[in-house]
Protein backbone atom coordinates (compact mmCIF):
# COMPACT_ATOMS: atom_id res chain seq x y z
CA UNK A 1 0.00 0.00 0.00
CA UNK A 2 1.84 3.45 -0.93
CA UNK A 3 0.62 6.66 1.10
CA UNK A 4 0.08 9.85 -0.17
CA UNK A 5 -0.27 12.90 2.00
CA UNK A 6 -1.82 16.50 0.08
CA UNK A 7 0.15 18.96 2.41
CA UNK A 8 1.10 22.67 2.79
CA UNK A 9 1.36 25.30 5.44
CA UNK A 10 -1.15 27.72 3.31
CA UNK A 11 -5.08 27.11 3.36
CA UNK A 12 -6.89 27.63 0.11
CA UNK A 13 -4.64 26.28 -2.57
CA UNK A 14 -7.02 23.29 -3.19
CA UNK A 15 -5.73 20.53 -1.05
CA UNK A 16 -9.18 18.24 -0.24
CA UNK A 17 -10.37 19.33 -4.28
CA UNK A 18 -7.01 17.11 -5.34
CA UNK A 19 -7.30 14.46 -2.43
CA UNK A 20 -11.06 14.07 -3.37
CA UNK A 21 -10.21 14.00 -7.21
CA UNK A 22 -7.55 12.20 -7.19
CA UNK A 23 -9.10 9.21 -5.03
CA UNK A 24 -11.96 9.15 -7.06
CA UNK A 25 -9.99 9.09 -10.62
CA UNK A 26 -7.85 6.27 -9.02
CA UNK A 27 -10.88 4.29 -7.40
CA UNK A 28 -12.10 4.24 -11.07
CA UNK A 29 -9.22 3.34 -12.13
CA UNK A 30 -9.62 -0.02 -10.77
CA UNK A 31 -7.29 0.77 -7.23
CA UNK A 32 -8.59 0.33 -3.86
CA UNK A 33 -8.36 3.82 -2.28
CA UNK A 34 -9.14 5.03 1.33
CA UNK A 35 -9.79 8.59 2.12
CA UNK A 36 -8.43 9.71 5.93
CA UNK A 37 -9.84 13.15 6.62
CA UNK A 38 -7.18 14.68 9.02
CA UNK A 39 -8.54 18.00 8.72
CA UNK A 40 -10.45 20.02 11.47
CA UNK A 41 -13.14 21.28 8.68
CA UNK A 42 -14.25 18.43 7.58
CA UNK A 43 -14.75 19.02 3.62
CA UNK A 44 -13.71 16.00 2.26
CA UNK A 45 -15.64 14.23 4.41
CA UNK A 46 -18.93 15.40 3.05
CA UNK A 47 -17.37 15.02 -0.60
CA UNK A 48 -18.55 11.87 -1.44
CA UNK A 49 -22.11 10.38 -1.31
CA UNK A 50 -22.06 7.78 1.72
CA UNK A 51 -23.53 4.02 1.06
CA UNK A 52 -22.40 3.10 4.63
CA UNK A 53 -21.27 5.12 7.67
CA UNK A 54 -18.77 4.19 10.23
CA UNK A 55 -19.73 4.93 13.69
CA UNK A 56 -16.46 6.50 14.66
CA UNK A 57 -13.76 8.21 12.44
CA UNK A 58 -10.47 10.26 12.57
CA UNK A 59 -10.40 10.90 16.17
CA UNK A 60 -10.82 7.34 17.26
CA UNK A 61 -8.05 5.82 14.52
CA UNK A 62 -5.11 8.43 16.28
CA UNK A 63 -6.75 8.97 19.93
CA UNK A 64 -7.94 5.31 20.80
CA UNK A 65 -6.07 3.49 18.16
CA UNK A 66 -9.20 1.72 17.18
CA UNK A 67 -8.27 0.10 13.65
CA UNK A 68 -11.38 -1.71 13.16
CA UNK A 69 -12.29 -1.23 9.87
CA UNK A 70 -16.58 -1.57 10.53
CA UNK A 71 -16.36 1.53 13.00
CA UNK A 72 -14.04 3.85 11.47
CA UNK A 73 -13.95 2.98 7.64
CA UNK A 74 -16.94 4.82 5.77
CA UNK A 75 -18.15 3.12 1.97
CA UNK A 76 -18.95 5.96 -0.54
CA UNK A 77 -20.64 5.16 -3.78
CA UNK A 78 -18.05 4.87 -5.75
CA UNK A 79 -16.40 1.49 -6.06
CA UNK A 80 -13.41 0.92 -4.72
CA UNK A 81 -13.55 4.38 -2.87
CA UNK A 82 -13.50 4.36 1.20
CA UNK A 83 -13.57 7.18 3.70
CA UNK A 84 -12.28 7.61 7.43
CA UNK A 85 -14.13 11.01 8.10
CA UNK A 86 -13.01 13.90 10.05
CA UNK A 87 -14.82 14.27 13.58
CA UNK A 88 -12.73 16.39 15.45
CA UNK A 89 -14.11 19.63 15.23
CA UNK A 90 -12.31 20.83 18.20
CA UNK A 91 -8.62 20.06 17.27
CA UNK A 92 -8.54 18.03 20.87
CA UNK A 93 -5.63 15.73 18.43
CA UNK A 94 -3.35 18.26 17.92
CA UNK A 95 -3.28 18.59 21.84
CA UNK A 96 -3.21 14.87 22.84
CA UNK A 97 -0.64 14.01 20.25
CA UNK A 98 2.02 16.70 21.60
CA UNK A 99 2.30 14.90 24.67
CA UNK A 100 1.94 11.55 23.77
CA UNK A 101 5.52 9.50 23.25
CA UNK A 102 4.34 8.34 20.02
CA UNK A 103 2.84 11.75 18.77
CA UNK A 104 4.13 12.20 15.65
CA UNK A 105 4.73 8.76 14.48
CA UNK A 106 1.44 7.10 15.79
CA UNK A 107 -0.06 6.99 12.09
CA UNK A 108 2.86 5.59 10.64
CA UNK A 109 2.66 2.69 13.55
CA UNK A 110 -0.50 1.90 12.84
CA UNK A 111 -0.61 1.69 8.87
CA UNK A 112 0.29 -2.01 8.87
CA UNK A 113 -3.83 -2.68 9.47
CA UNK A 114 -4.69 -1.07 6.39
CA UNK A 115 -2.12 -2.81 4.03
CA UNK A 116 -3.73 -5.85 3.20
CA UNK A 117 -7.45 -4.26 1.88
CA UNK A 118 -5.86 -1.01 0.45
CA UNK A 119 -3.68 -0.15 -2.59
CA UNK A 120 -3.23 3.50 -1.92
CA UNK A 121 -3.66 5.69 1.23
CA UNK A 122 -4.85 9.13 0.23
CA UNK A 123 -4.41 11.64 3.13
CA UNK A 124 -5.85 15.03 3.37
CA UNK A 125 -4.16 17.90 6.41
CA UNK A 126 -4.72 20.83 7.52
CA UNK A 127 -3.70 24.17 6.06
CA UNK A 128 -1.38 25.47 8.93
CA UNK A 129 1.95 23.66 10.49
CA UNK A 130 0.84 21.67 13.22
CA UNK A 131 1.40 18.28 14.88
CA UNK A 132 -1.11 16.29 12.54
CA UNK A 133 0.23 17.72 9.39
CA UNK A 134 4.14 16.44 10.02
CA UNK A 135 2.04 13.19 11.66
CA UNK A 136 1.01 12.84 8.16
CA UNK A 137 4.14 13.77 6.78
CA UNK A 138 6.32 11.20 8.69
CA UNK A 139 3.46 8.53 7.27
CA UNK A 140 3.36 8.85 4.01
CA UNK A 141 5.95 7.77 1.16
CA UNK A 142 4.74 10.80 -1.42
CA UNK A 143 4.02 14.45 -0.09
CA UNK A 144 1.93 16.11 -2.84
CA UNK A 145 1.83 19.94 -2.20
CA UNK A 146 -0.44 21.91 -4.56
CA UNK A 147 0.40 25.33 -5.64
CA UNK A 148 -2.31 28.21 -6.85
CA UNK A 149 0.05 30.47 -9.56
CA UNK A 150 0.72 33.30 -7.44
CA UNK A 151 3.43 35.02 -5.78
CA UNK A 152 2.38 34.13 -2.33
CA UNK A 153 1.49 30.95 -2.24
CA UNK A 154 4.94 30.00 -4.20
CA UNK A 155 6.26 32.22 -1.05
CA UNK A 156 4.96 29.98 1.30
CA UNK A 157 5.67 26.55 -0.35
CA UNK A 158 9.18 27.43 0.14
CA UNK A 159 9.37 29.25 3.51
CA UNK A 160 6.63 26.80 5.15
CA UNK A 161 6.41 23.31 3.12
CA UNK A 162 9.51 22.73 1.63
CA UNK A 163 11.51 24.56 5.08
CA UNK A 164 8.86 21.48 7.14
CA UNK A 165 10.38 18.85 5.07
CA UNK A 166 13.68 19.74 5.89
CA UNK A 167 13.11 19.93 9.12
CA UNK A 168 11.69 16.76 9.49
CA UNK A 169 14.64 14.52 7.98
CA UNK A 170 16.71 14.04 11.21
CA UNK A 171 13.74 11.29 11.50
CA UNK A 172 15.16 9.40 9.04
CA UNK A 173 18.00 8.49 11.90
CA UNK A 174 15.06 6.14 13.49
CA UNK A 175 14.87 4.63 10.09
CA UNK A 176 12.01 6.79 8.50
CA UNK A 177 13.10 7.84 5.02
CA UNK A 178 11.91 11.52 4.08
CA UNK A 179 8.89 11.97 2.24
CA UNK A 180 9.74 12.23 -1.22
CA UNK A 181 7.42 15.37 -2.68
CA UNK A 182 6.42 16.80 -5.64
CA UNK A 183 4.46 19.69 -6.77
CA UNK A 184 1.33 20.03 -8.42
CA UNK A 185 3.06 22.35 -11.20
CA UNK A 186 6.06 21.10 -12.89
CA UNK A 187 8.41 23.91 -11.91
CA UNK A 188 12.09 24.01 -13.03
CA UNK A 189 14.19 22.16 -15.72
CA UNK A 190 13.94 18.04 -15.35
CA UNK A 191 16.81 16.47 -13.07
CA UNK A 192 19.91 15.30 -13.39
CA UNK A 193 20.49 11.74 -14.31
CA UNK A 194 21.86 9.92 -11.54
CA UNK A 195 24.84 8.21 -14.02
CA UNK A 196 26.09 11.73 -14.82
CA UNK A 197 26.20 12.76 -10.85
CA UNK A 198 28.44 9.46 -9.99
CA UNK A 199 30.90 10.24 -12.74
CA UNK A 200 31.26 13.30 -11.33
CA UNK A 201 31.71 12.06 -7.50
CA UNK A 202 34.12 9.26 -8.77
CA UNK A 203 36.14 11.92 -10.51
CA UNK A 204 36.25 13.05 -7.07
CA UNK A 205 37.22 10.75 -5.65
CA UNK A 206 40.43 9.57 -8.24
CA UNK A 207 40.78 13.11 -7.65
CA UNK A 208 41.22 13.83 -3.99
CA UNK A 209 38.14 16.31 -4.21
CA UNK A 210 35.74 15.81 -1.66
CA UNK A 211 33.99 19.69 -1.54
CA UNK A 212 30.89 19.70 -3.28
CA UNK A 213 31.55 23.51 -4.13
CA UNK A 214 35.28 22.38 -5.45
CA UNK A 215 32.86 19.90 -7.73
CA UNK A 216 30.84 22.65 -8.76
CA UNK A 217 34.13 24.49 -9.85
CA UNK A 218 35.19 21.72 -11.43
CA UNK A 219 32.62 21.41 -13.90
CA UNK A 220 32.89 25.40 -15.08
CA UNK A 221 36.55 25.23 -15.80
CA UNK A 222 38.04 21.60 -16.34
CA UNK A 223 37.77 20.37 -19.58
CA UNK A 224 38.09 16.70 -18.67
CA UNK A 225 34.92 16.89 -16.35
CA UNK A 226 33.07 18.98 -19.07
CA UNK A 227 33.72 15.86 -20.89
CA UNK A 228 32.70 13.37 -18.65
CA UNK A 229 29.76 15.29 -18.11
CA UNK A 230 28.77 16.91 -21.46
CA UNK A 231 29.03 20.17 -20.35
CA UNK A 232 26.91 19.71 -17.33
CA UNK A 233 27.05 21.77 -14.31
CA UNK A 234 25.03 21.01 -11.42
CA UNK A 235 25.65 23.53 -8.33
CA UNK A 236 27.09 22.14 -5.28
CA UNK A 237 23.80 21.64 -3.43
CA UNK A 238 22.93 19.25 -6.03
CA UNK A 239 25.90 17.17 -5.31
CA UNK A 240 25.32 17.80 -1.51
CA UNK A 241 22.20 16.24 -1.90
CA UNK A 242 22.95 13.50 -4.19
CA UNK A 243 25.87 12.18 -1.88
CA UNK A 244 23.98 12.22 1.07
CA UNK A 245 20.50 10.52 -0.49
CA UNK A 246 22.61 7.83 -1.94
CA UNK A 247 25.08 6.90 0.29
CA UNK A 248 23.70 3.41 0.45
CA UNK A 249 23.83 3.04 -3.55
CA UNK A 250 27.50 4.32 -3.29
CA UNK A 251 28.62 1.50 -0.87
CA UNK A 252 26.49 -0.77 -3.17
CA UNK A 253 28.77 0.22 -6.29
CA UNK A 254 31.77 0.04 -4.66
CA UNK A 255 31.25 -3.44 -3.35
CA UNK A 256 30.34 -4.26 -7.06
CA UNK A 257 33.58 -3.31 -8.43
CA UNK A 258 36.04 -4.66 -6.11
CA UNK A 259 34.29 -8.12 -6.65
CA UNK A 260 34.81 -7.52 -10.53
CA UNK A 261 38.55 -6.73 -9.37
CA UNK A 262 38.67 -9.77 -7.59
CA UNK A 263 36.96 -12.04 -10.44
CA UNK A 264 39.57 -10.64 -13.22
CA UNK A 265 42.58 -11.44 -10.71
CA UNK A 266 42.93 -7.66 -10.85
CA UNK A 267 43.69 -7.37 -6.44
CA UNK A 268 47.07 -9.39 -5.45
CA UNK A 269 47.06 -10.05 -1.62
CA UNK A 270 51.00 -9.46 -0.76
CA UNK A 271 52.27 -10.99 2.72
CA UNK A 272 52.42 -9.66 6.18
CA UNK A 273 53.09 -6.13 4.93
CA UNK A 274 52.40 -3.65 2.04
CA UNK A 275 53.90 -0.60 0.73
CA UNK A 276 51.67 2.86 0.27
CA UNK A 277 52.23 4.75 -2.86
CA UNK A 278 55.12 6.66 -1.17
CA UNK A 279 56.81 3.20 -0.98
CA UNK A 280 57.31 3.48 2.67
CA UNK A 281 55.88 -0.30 4.35
CA UNK A 282 52.51 -0.59 5.92
CA UNK A 283 52.58 -3.33 8.58
CA UNK A 284 49.93 -5.34 8.96
CA UNK A 285 50.41 -6.19 12.78
CA UNK A 286 49.78 -2.80 13.69
CA UNK A 287 46.41 -2.52 12.06
CA UNK A 288 45.14 -5.14 13.41
CA UNK A 289 46.22 -4.53 16.88
CA UNK A 290 44.19 -0.81 16.22
CA UNK A 291 41.55 -2.54 14.81
CA UNK A 292 41.03 -4.76 18.26
CA UNK A 293 41.25 -1.58 20.17
CA UNK A 294 38.52 -0.45 18.45
CA UNK A 295 36.36 -3.49 18.93
CA UNK A 296 37.34 -3.20 22.54
CA UNK A 297 36.31 0.16 22.84
CA UNK A 298 32.83 -0.17 20.86
CA UNK A 299 32.11 -3.58 23.27
CA UNK A 300 32.49 -1.04 25.89
CA UNK A 301 30.73 1.65 24.90
CA UNK A 302 27.72 -1.08 24.14
CA UNK A 303 27.98 -2.29 27.48
CA UNK A 304 27.79 1.27 28.90
CA UNK A 305 24.76 2.00 26.71
CA UNK A 306 23.17 -1.47 28.30
CA UNK A 307 23.75 -0.08 31.72
CA UNK A 308 22.63 3.32 31.09
CA UNK A 309 19.53 1.76 29.23
CA UNK A 310 19.30 -0.56 32.55
CA UNK A 311 19.61 2.32 34.97
CA UNK A 312 17.11 4.47 33.35
CA UNK A 313 19.50 7.56 32.47
CA UNK A 314 19.64 9.78 29.14
CA UNK A 315 23.53 10.49 29.35
CA UNK A 316 26.58 10.06 31.85
CA UNK A 317 29.83 11.98 31.61
CA UNK A 318 32.68 9.45 32.70
CA UNK A 319 34.30 11.52 35.20
CA UNK A 320 31.58 14.43 35.94
CA UNK A 321 28.30 12.16 36.97
CA UNK A 322 26.72 15.49 37.74
CA UNK A 323 27.12 16.99 34.35
CA UNK A 324 23.74 17.46 31.99
CA UNK A 325 23.07 18.70 28.70
CA UNK A 326 21.97 22.63 29.63
CA UNK A 327 20.76 25.68 27.83
CA UNK A 328 23.01 28.16 27.89
CA UNK A 329 23.61 31.85 26.11
CA UNK A 330 26.02 30.10 24.02
CA UNK A 331 24.12 27.27 23.64
CA UNK A 332 23.76 23.50 24.74
CA UNK A 333 26.74 22.30 26.38
CA UNK A 334 27.26 19.33 28.83
CA UNK A 335 27.54 21.24 32.70
CA UNK A 336 26.29 21.75 35.31
CA UNK A 337 25.41 24.65 38.31
CA UNK A 338 27.44 24.92 41.24
CA UNK A 339 25.73 27.04 43.90
CA UNK A 340 27.19 27.87 47.33
CA UNK A 341 26.71 30.07 50.34
CA UNK A 342 29.41 32.12 52.07
CA UNK A 343 29.04 33.99 55.49
CA UNK A 344 29.51 37.82 54.84
CA UNK A 345 32.19 38.08 57.42
CA UNK A 346 34.70 35.53 56.81
CA UNK A 347 33.66 34.04 53.08
CA UNK A 348 33.68 30.56 54.69
CA UNK A 349 31.51 28.75 52.38
CA UNK A 350 28.39 27.18 54.61
CA UNK A 351 26.82 24.98 52.28
CA UNK A 352 26.96 24.33 48.69
CA UNK A 353 24.56 22.41 45.95
CA UNK A 354 25.13 20.95 42.71
CA UNK A 355 22.27 21.43 40.03
CA UNK A 356 21.40 21.19 36.58
CA UNK A 357 19.12 24.51 35.88
CA UNK A 358 21.28 26.60 33.90
CA UNK A 359 19.52 30.03 35.59
CA UNK A 360 19.67 30.70 38.65
CA UNK A 361 16.02 32.29 39.62
CA UNK A 362 14.91 29.21 41.71
CA UNK A 363 18.22 28.95 43.79
CA UNK A 364 17.74 31.32 46.16
CA UNK A 365 14.80 30.11 49.00
CA UNK A 366 16.21 26.59 48.88
CA UNK A 367 20.24 27.95 49.43
CA UNK A 368 18.65 30.13 51.96
CA UNK A 369 16.98 27.98 53.71
CA UNK A 370 19.95 25.15 53.50
CA UNK A 371 22.30 27.81 54.85
CA UNK A 372 20.10 29.04 57.66
CA UNK A 373 20.13 24.92 58.83
CA UNK A 374 23.59 25.04 58.86
CA UNK A 375 24.06 27.69 60.93
CA UNK A 376 20.76 26.39 63.56
CA UNK A 377 19.66 30.20 63.16
CA UNK A 378 15.84 31.18 63.14
CA UNK A 379 16.67 34.20 61.32
CA UNK A 380 18.70 34.86 58.37
CA UNK A 381 19.60 37.62 55.68
CA UNK A 382 20.36 36.46 52.50
CA UNK A 383 22.32 39.28 49.85
CA UNK A 384 22.46 37.62 46.56
CA UNK A 385 23.21 39.46 42.67
CA UNK A 386 20.06 40.20 40.56
CA UNK A 387 20.29 36.73 38.70
CA UNK A 388 18.63 35.15 41.56
CA UNK A 389 15.84 37.71 41.42
CA UNK A 390 12.39 35.81 42.12
CA UNK A 391 9.54 37.51 43.40
CA UNK A 392 8.37 34.15 44.55
CA UNK A 393 11.56 33.70 46.88
CA UNK A 394 12.32 37.45 48.18
CA UNK A 395 9.81 36.56 51.47
CA UNK A 396 10.41 32.80 52.46
CA UNK A 397 9.57 31.86 55.86
CA UNK A 398 11.83 32.61 58.63
CA UNK A 399 14.51 34.66 56.86
CA UNK A 400 15.08 38.10 55.03
CA UNK A 401 15.97 37.98 51.13
CA UNK A 402 17.23 40.73 48.75
CA UNK A 403 18.82 41.01 45.16
CA UNK A 404 20.89 43.75 44.10
CA UNK A 405 21.75 44.29 40.75
CA UNK A 406 25.36 43.64 39.50
CA UNK A 407 27.33 47.04 37.78
CA UNK A 408 29.99 46.25 35.48
CA UNK A 409 33.22 49.36 35.83
CA UNK A 410 34.06 51.20 32.80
Amino acid sequence: MRVVSVVSTKGGVGKTTVAANLGGLLADAGLRVLLLDLDSQPTLSSYYVLSHEAIAGAYELIALNLTDSAQIICTTTVVGLDLTLSNDDQGRLSTLLLHAPDGRLRLRNLLDNFRPNYDLLLIDTQGARSVLLEMAILACDLAFSPVTPEMLAARELRRGTLKLLSELEPFRHQGIPPAHHRSAIPTGRPSYDPVDLLKLYLYGYFQRIRSSRRLEAECQRNIQVMWLLGRLAPDFKTIADFRRDNSAAFTATCRAFVRFCRNAGLIAIAGKADRNEGGELINRSAVQMALRELQIKKANNQTCQGLMEAQGLVQHIVGESDAQKMRTPSGKFMAYNIQSAVDAEHGLILHHEVTQDSANRQQLEPMAKAAKAELNQSQLSVTAYAGYSNGEQFQPSGSSCGAYPMRRRN
